[in-house]
């Protein structure tokens, strides 16, 4: 087999070095199932529970059809005269996600049915109390900036301009003190 026959992106499956094509599910929920019976444990929300169901069907079905789609493409590259299983294969794979009771369908109307049971008066108050909660939230944070300025006394904090102004009125005294030593010097020693 020759390199150039790889395609890594694209419409053709990968093929490894020993010239099988790999079959990857991209939409795998390995993670997400239960270690003693094998079913996916999907966190089911209340009310999104049968659109979450129809998402996991889509994708189960998704997956089958793109490992049908490797074997069919793998036939195509091979023998491409005795690949008319594999195509009839393909496409009742592919008719079992787009038909009228397909699963492309079922998560369609799965989320027309979740949309129609929020009315506008549950929007407008769910808006509301997000839009208090924001607004609470900010003055809070303003507060607590306006305290971490004082805590790690930063150069527009009240902290830092007391500290300057003690420092200032140090430099000034010692300045004051040295003036004044080296006067009463001079003045003693003149006399």
């Amino acid at each position: 087999m020759a390199i150039s026959g790889i395609q890594i992106y694209g419409l053709y499956p990968t093929i490894n070095i020993s010239g099988q094509v790999e079959n990857k599910n991209a939409y795998s929920n390995m993670n997400n199932i239960h270690p003693y019976s094998n079913k996916s444990i999907m966190n089911k929300q209340e009310g999104f529970s049968s659109t979450m169901q129809s998402e996991e069907q889509l994708l189960n079905d998704l997956n089958d059809f793109n490992a049908k789609y490797a074997i069919y493409v793998n036939c195509k590259t091979n023998t491409p005269t005795a690949c008319t299983q594999q195509r009839t294969i393909l496409i009742s794979a592919h008719d079992k996600i787009v038909n009228s009771s397909g699963s492309l369908q079922a998560v369609s109307s799965s989320l027309t049915t979740l949309n129609a049971d929020v009315t506008n008066a549950v929007a407008d108050a769910s808006f509301n109390d997000i839009n208090a909660k924001h607004k609470n939230i900010t003055q809070l944070r303003g507060e607590l900036d306006a305290k971490l300025k004082e805590l790690y006394v930063t150069d527009d904090s009240l902290a830092y301009e007391q500290q300057r102004m003690f420092d200032g009125t140090i430099y000034t005294s010692l300045i004051w003190t040295v003036l004044a030593t080296t006067t009463l010097f001079y003045v003693f020693k003149k006399i």
